[in-house]
C-alpha cells in the first residue's frame, strides 16, 4: 500500500519535472486569471453600491478595503477578514512572535485558534451586513463560514455581479432613490389601448410613454407623462432601466430621456461610448440634449439590438 502511494507521488514529481517551465507558467497563469476574474466580479458589485474606484478591486489589500466600503464597515475589519492578505499576514506574525519568543507550542496553538475563531466571527458579522444590502436574508452569511470549498459564496458573487435583478439597497431603499425605478419586463402588466374621445385629445397628447421594441425590454413600457427622466445603462447606481453587465454595447450610463410637455416631444441626451441612434442610422450628438419627435425609435449601441419607441 505504502509503495503504491510512493510510486504515485514519484510519478507526479517526475511529471512536474518533465513539464518544467510550462507547469509553473500554467500554474501562475491560472492563479492570475482567477484573481482577475474575482476582482472583476467584486468591481461589478462595487459599482452597484455606487463605488467608483474600480482599480481597488484588483490590488491586494485595496481589494479588502473596497469590500469594506461596499458594506460600509470600518477599514480595520480587514485585519479580521478571513482569508485576506492582511489577516493571513497577522496570523504568520503571531506564530513567529509566540513561537520564537515564548517557545511554547501549546501557547502558540492557543493563540492561533483564538485568532482563527475571532476572524471567523468578524467575517460572519461582515456578511450579515453585506448580503441584506443586496436583498438576501442575513442568514446567508453562514455560507461564508461553512466549509463549502468556496462554491456557495462564488455562486452568490456571480449572481450579485451579473444579475440586473439584484440591486444594492441602503437602509432598505434603492441607492439612487432620487430616480424612479421602473419595472422590469417580467413585472409589466398587460396594457390595453382605449380609444380616447374627441374632448380628451388634449389629455392624450400630454400622455407620454416609452415602449421597448426589441431587446431585453421588448414589450415593456415606461410612463413618463410626469416628466420623469429615464436613464438607460448597465450601472444600477446611475440608471433606472438597467441592463446586464454582459451587454457591453450598453455603457454604464448610456443615455437619458425625458418628455418635454411644452414642446410636445422628447429630449434625449447620449452619454455613451457606442452611441445612441435614430431611425435611418442617424447618431444623436454625444453630451448634447437633443429634441426627438414623438413616434421615433431610438437604438442603443452600434448593434441596434435594444430599441425603444418614444410614444
Amino acid at each position: 500500500m505504502n509503495s503504491g502511494i510512493v510510486g504515485v507521488v514519484e510519478g507526479l514529481a517526475a511529471l512536474v519535472s518533465g513539464l518544467g517551465f510550462m507547469f509553473y507558467a500554467t500554474l501562475i497563469g491560472s492563479v492570475l486569471i482567477s484573481y482577475i476574474l474575482v476582482g472583476y466580479m467584486i468591481m461589478c458589485v462595487g459599482r452597484k453600491a455606487g463605488l467608483t474606484e474600480d482599480w481597488m478591486a484588483y490590488i491586494p489589500i485595496a481589494r479588502q478595503l473596497y469590500q469594506m466600503q461596499i458594506a460600509k464597515c470600518p477599514w480595520w475589519y480587514i485585519f479580521l477578514f478571513q482569508g485576506c492578505f492582511v489577516n493571513n499576514a497577522v496570523l504568520v506574525i503571531l506564530c513567529i512572535i509566540f513561537g520564537a519568543l515564548f517557545k511554547s507550542m501549546p501557547l502558540t496553538l492557543l493563540v492561533v485558534i483564538l485568532w482563527l475563531v475571532a476572524s471567523l466571527v468578524f467575517t460572519f458579522f461582515y456578511y450579515r451586513k453585506y448580503y441584506p444590502l443586496f436583498g438576501f436574508n442575513p442568514n446567508t452569511a453562514w455560507l461564508e463560514i461553512v466549509w463549502t470549498f468556496g462554491t456557495a459564496s462564488t455562486i452568490l458573487l456571480i449572481l450579485m455581479a451579473f444579475s440586473d435583478s439584484i440591486r444594492y439597497r441602503a437602509d432598505g431603499r434603492a441607492l439612487s432613490s432620487e430616480m424612479p425605478v421602473f419595472a422590469r419586463p417580467e413585472q409589466q402588466s398587460e396594457r390595453r389601448s382605449v380609444q380616447q374621445p374627441a374632448e380628451d385629445r388634449t389629455v392624450a397628447r400630454s400622455r407620454a410613454e416609452i415602449t421597448g421594441v426589441d431587446g431585453k425590454y421588448a414589450g415593456a413600457s415606461f410612463d413618463v407623462s410626469d416628466g420623469s427622466e429615464v436613464v438607460f445603462g448597465r450601472s444600477a447606481s446611475d440608471a433606472n432601466v438597467v441592463f446586464d453587465q454582459f451587454d457591453t454595447d450598453i455603457s454604464r450610463k448610456h443615455c437619458s430621456i425625458r418628455f418635454d410637455a411644452a414642446a410636445g416631444d422628447y429630449v434625449v441626451t447620449d452619454t455613451s461610448t457606442n452611441g445612441t441612434y435614430l431611425n435611418g442610422g442617424k447618431q444623436i450628438p454625444s453630451g448634447t440634449p437633443t429634441h426627438v419627435a414623438r413616434g421615433s425609435v431610438i437604438y442603443l449601441g452600434k448593434s441596434r439590438k435594444n430599441s425603444f419607441r418614444l410614444g
